[in-house]
């Protein structure tokens, strides 16, 4: 588990409440009734929703993994109602264990950039998540990367580097967080191209030298 310190000013501040804004955008704010591990699940949700609206197929995500959000089979297949296009509702629900975030920049526990994706019942076991009280003091789990299926929605694909691994930075070097197109070229929030952005392998997510492939 990756832990990123937070200014003491701030720690004193910070309560388990946060606001997500439309475009993935997380501020952490000040006190509230509600913890926020007990309305991640919906609002992963709605946000998952929401990218697969606007996000093409392929689109690549690197980042750290955060809590993991089980869904039931009911719910799974609501999801798969609201986003897809095709493909059968019983069979998303049969693969897919429920959702997590995938943090692609943070900033001292005060904003973060994360976007929902769904993870695989067959994957929940292999990757390194933060718990959910971890989560809210901004400590991240795994770097994973995610791609967009057919319809849009995110899906974690693969683990890069363990979080609990003493050779995690030395690991998580060789890869840039962002949002990439299915050719490798970096996108920006937005997902528009990123002027002078990163490129990576998209095969292996690997990091590729500015001007050229390896």
């Amino acid at each position: 588990m990756q832990t990123k310190y937070i200014w003491p000013a701030i720690a004193l501040a910070l309560s388990a409440c946060s606001t997500t804004t439309g475009n993935g955008l997380r501020f952490l704010v000040g006190e509230g009734a509600t913890p926020r591990y007990e309305t991640a699940a919906p609002q992963l949700e709605q946000l998952a929703k929401e990218w697969a609206r606007v996000a093409a197929p392929g689109v690549l995500v690197v980042g750290d993994v955060g809590a993991m959000n089980a869904l039931d089979g009911a719910q799974l297949r609501a999801l798969h109602q609201a986003y897809a296009r095709g493909g059968n509702a019983d069979d998303f629900a049969a693969r897919m264990g429920g959702l997590t975030s995938i943090e692609t920049f943070g900033m001292a526990g005060l904003v973060k950039l994360e976007r929902p994706a769904a993870v695989r019942l067959a994957d929940v076991g292999a990757v390194g998540f933060v718990s959910k009280a971890g989560e809210l003091f901004g400590a991240t789990g795994d770097l994973v990367a995610a791609r967009s299926d057919a319809d849009g929605l995110l899906v974690l694909e693969k683990v890069l580097c363990k979080g609990s691994a003493p050779d995690f930075k030395a690991c998580a070097a060789r890869y840039v967080r962002g949002h990439f197109d299915p050719a490798g070229a970096e996108l920006d929030g937005n997902l528009q191209p990123k002027r002078g952005g990163h490129r990576i392998d998209p095969a292996s997510y690997a990091s590729l030298p500015q001007g050229g492939a390896q």
